[in-house]
């Protein structure tokens, strides 16, 4: 059986979210989706299994980008963060940002 990689996304849209997820399926598997920073906390201590990649959406500002990013990486310091440009998704669409955040995923040297 192929190890499934478990990630968790924060994104402004439940539905592109979702897109993400099963694009990335099966060797990532979306925990969570959640849209808000406090969010954060909860869905890292609540998931089954214990998040390697926390990903952020394009639709957050460079403040709320690191915050996010500094709320994961003290949950684990270990976590990968992968963050979406700001504005990339306009320039992509949904599809363009599925795939560019699986290159992302690929190019890891996963500890699992």
């Amino acid at each position: 059986m192929a190890i499934r990689i478990p990630l968790i996304i924060l994104g402004r849209k439940r539905a592109i979210g979702e897109t993400i997820a099963s694009f990335l399926s099966p060797t990532y598997h979306v925990v969570d989706i959640i849209h808000t920073l406090p969010d954060i906390p909860r869905s890292l201590q609540a998931a089954s299994t214990r998040p390697k990649c926390f990903v952020i959406g394009g639709g957050f500002d460079d403040t709320s980008a690191k915050e996010a990013e500094q709320l994961a990486k003290d949950f684990d310091r270990e976590i990968h963060v992968v963050r979406v440009p700001q504005g990339y998704m306009q320039k992509v669409g949904p599809d363009g940002v599925a795939t560019w955040i699986k290159q992302q995923l690929d190019g890891c040297n996963w500890k699992l």
